[in-house]
C-alpha cells in the first residue's frame, strides 16, 4: 500500500547520525539507490 502520511521536510542530520543508517547502496548510483534495513541495535533519536 502506498504511505498517505505527511513528513516534515529540509530536517537535517549529522554525518554520525547518519552512519548509524542500515544503508546497502546499489553499485550504480548509491547516493540514491540503496536499501534501508532495519538497524541491529535500535536506538530512538529525537
Amino acid at each position: 500500500s502506498v504511505d498517505t502520511n505527511e513528513y516534515a521536510k529540509g530536517i537535517k542530520i549529522t554525518d554520525k547520525e547518519m552512519k548509524t543508517l542500515a544503508l546497502e547502496r546499489e553499485e550504480f548510483h548509491g547516493e540514491w539507490n540503496y536499501t534501508l534495513h532495519p538497524r541491529q541495535n535500535a536506538h530512538v533519536i529525537l
